[in-house]
């Protein structure tokens, strides 16, 4: 499979070894396991999720990160859009 050959081309290529699979093998619930300290999948998988506890590295982790990002973009895209007359609903 494509995933399967993308580890193969990155090992060969020496941008990562064999004590790297935990981050050549993808895992969707890496990051949120590594953000929250009660993660699990099924409580996650609502659309609204209560009685949430972050892990102790919170600030530093990657989903954390991405979510700031996603806001970062959010706000520059819809303001490139204003500046340029174009007009997204909600």
């Amino acid at each position: 499979n494509r995933e399967k050959r993308w580890q193969k081309v990155m090992l060969e290529e020496g941008l990562f070894n064999n004590t790297d699979q935990h981050i050549i093998t993808y895992d969707e619930d890496y990051w949120l396991k590594n953000a929250f300290a009660n993660y699990n999948r099924p409580g996650f998988n609502r659309r609204k999720v209560k009685g949430v506890q972050l892990a102790t590295n919170f600030a530093n982790s990657d989903w954390y990160k991405f979510y700031l990002a996603v806001k970062w973009y959010k706000k520059k895209f819809f303001q490139a859009c204003r500046d340029n007359q174009l007009d997204i609903p909600n």
